[in-house]
C-alpha cells in the first residue's frame, strides 16, 4: 500500500480525501496535517506521497517539509499570487503536481479545445465559471487555465469569463465558441467533489519515483494514452 501524508484534513475536500483513503484497499493514511496535528509530528519514512488541499499558508510549510525530506507532492490549492514561484522550487528538488481541478474530465475537456483551432478564427468565445458561494478566488484556477489553453491559439481574440458564486455547486465550466452561423459549447459538471479527490488519487501511484519537475495533470493522461 502506498502511504499517503494528507494536509487539509479538516477542509471540506481534505475529509473526502480521508474517506477514499480508508477506504482504499491501495493507500494507507499515515499522517494528516491540520491545526490539531502539527507538521513535526509527520513521520517521514511512513509516508511516501503528499496531497495538499489546504490554504496558501499551510501549503508553504508542506512544500518545506516536503523539500526537506524529499517527498513527491500532489496540490490543489490555490488563490494566491506567489504560489508559482512556491511550487516551482519545490519542483526543482522532486516531483510536484499541481492543478486548481483534478477532474480527468476537465482536463479532457482542455486537450480537446485543440480541435477548435480552425473554428475559433471566426468566433466569438467566453466561459461561464460557476462554484459554491465560498469559494475565494474568482475566476476560478480551472477557469483560469481553460483560458490559457485557448489563448494558446487565439492570442489576439479577447476571452471573457463570467464567473458567478452561489448556493452548494461543486463546480460547472461552460466554454462557448459562437460564430454567426454556429455556436457550440463545451460544459462540464463536477456532481460531487469525490471527482476531484478520485482524479488526485489517480496520480499517486504515477508521481511515485518519479524524477524532479514539475508535471501536469496533462502528463498523466498523455501517459496514460500512450500506455494504452
Amino acid at each position: 500500500m502506498i502511504k499517503v501524508g494528507l494536509s487539509g484534513s479538516t477542509g471540506r475536500m481534505g475529509q473526502v480525501f480521508e474517506k477514499l483513503i480508508l477506504e482504499s484497499e491501495k493507500f494507507s493514511l499515515s499522517n494528516v496535517y491540520n491545526k490539531n496535528s502539527p507538521l513535526e509530528s509527520w513521520v517521514p519514512k511512513d509516508i511516501d506521497v503528499v496531497i495538499d488541499f489546504s490554504l496558501p499558508e499551510a501549503l508553504k510549510e508542506v512544500c518545506k517539509w516536503c523539500n526537506m525530506h524529499n517527498k513527491p507532492l500532489i496540490t490543489g490549492t490555490t488563490g494566491f499570487e506567489d504560489i508559482k514561484d512556491v511550487v516551482d522550487v519545490t519542483s526543482l528538488k522532486m516531483a510536484v503536481v499541481h492543478s486548481g481541478n483534478y477532474s480527468l474530465g476537465i482536463a479532457s475537456l482542455i486537450q480537446s479545445l485543440k480541435s477548435y483551432k480552425v473554428f475559433s478564427h471566426e468566433a466569438r468565445i467566453w466561459i461561464e465559471d460557476y462554484h459554491h458561494q465560498n469559494k475565494k478566488d474568482s475566476p476560478s484556477g480551472t477557469a483560469i487555465k481553460i483560458s490559457e489553453a485557448l489563448k494558446s491559439f487565439t492570442a489576439t481574440k479577447p476571452i471573457k469569463i463570467n464567473d458567478v458564486r452561489a448556493g452548494s455547486i461543486f463546480g460547472i465550466h461552460k466554454v462557448h465558441m459562437a460564430t454567426n452561423e454556429e455556436w457550440v459549447t463545451l460544459t462540464h459538471r463536477a456532481l460531487s467533489r469525490e471527482v476531484f479527490a478520485k482524479g488526485a488519487l489517480e496520480l499517486v501511484s504515477w508521481i511515485k519515483g518519479k524524477t524532479a519537475g514539475l508535471y501536469t495533470l496533462e502528463d498523466f493522461l498523455n501517459h496514460e494514452v500512450n500506455k494504452n
